[in-house]
């Protein structure tokens, strides 16, 4: 099984910049609590799997994980927070679309396919400058 591998090439995927070209302070699958990480920054934590097994084929493994967002674009009052949420989610989509129309996000290979997949959580920090964004993140391994 390559599930270390899967989940580091996962987060070299979220070496994205948006903006003028602003980046992670810190990428890490290791989650820290919003007041003890740089800002912006990326946590990858792992979540669930699921096997399918059916007689005579290969299993099927199906990983789970989520990237954890933390940016304080609402410090400035003057500002829209939503507007660099937006633009760091855009930023991560743009990051699952491979280089050829239709084709899939394999993470180099080690995956059948990689997708951001559900509900995305915004909390933008209108009211304390401290934004959050949840981005749930399937994996199907081949």
């Amino acid at each position: 099984m390559i599930r270390n591998q899967v989940f580091d090439a996962l987060l070299e995927l979220a070496d994205a910049a948006w903006g003028d070209n602003e980046r992670f302070a810190e990428r890490s699958r290791r989650l820290k609590m919003w007041d003890k990480a740089p800002a912006p920054a990326l946590y990858q934590v792992e979540g669930s799997e699921t096997v399918a097994s059916i007689d005579g084929q290969r299993d099927t493994r199906t990983l789970r994980a989520s990237w954890i967002v933390y940016h304080r674009g609402g410090k400035d009052q003057s500002a829209t927070p939503a507007e660099t949420s937006n633009a760091i989610l855009d930023a991560l989509e743009a990051a699952f679309r491979p280089a050829l129309p239709g084709a899939r996000q394999t993470l180099g290979g080690l995956a059948y396919r990689a997708f951001i997949d559900g509900t995305i959580h915004k909390d933008n920090g209108d009211l304390d400058g401290q934004a959050m964004l949840i981005v749930p993140i399937t994996i199907i391994l081949p």
